[in-house]
């Protein structure tokens, strides 16, 4: 059960990264290729796994 505590909160911080990425890309005008918009499911559960380690130190304290 604290894995998927853990996971939740690696999913949590990552769409936090991806929305400010998001919002620093559309308010200097950068275009979004196509192959981002696609593979964006991919890239948020990625980016979820590589953060766990983080999101474990954040969640226990």
């Amino acid at each position: 059960m604290k894995i998927l505590k853990y996971f939740v909160g690696s999913l949590i911080i990552s769409f936090a990264i991806l929305l400010l990425v998001a919002m620093v890309m559309i308010s200097i005008q950068v275009p979004l290729p196509e192959a981002v918009s696609r593979y964006l499911l991919l890239i948020w559960l990625v980016l979820a796994v590589v953060l766990f380690p983080l999101a474990k130190r954040i969640v226990r304290a």
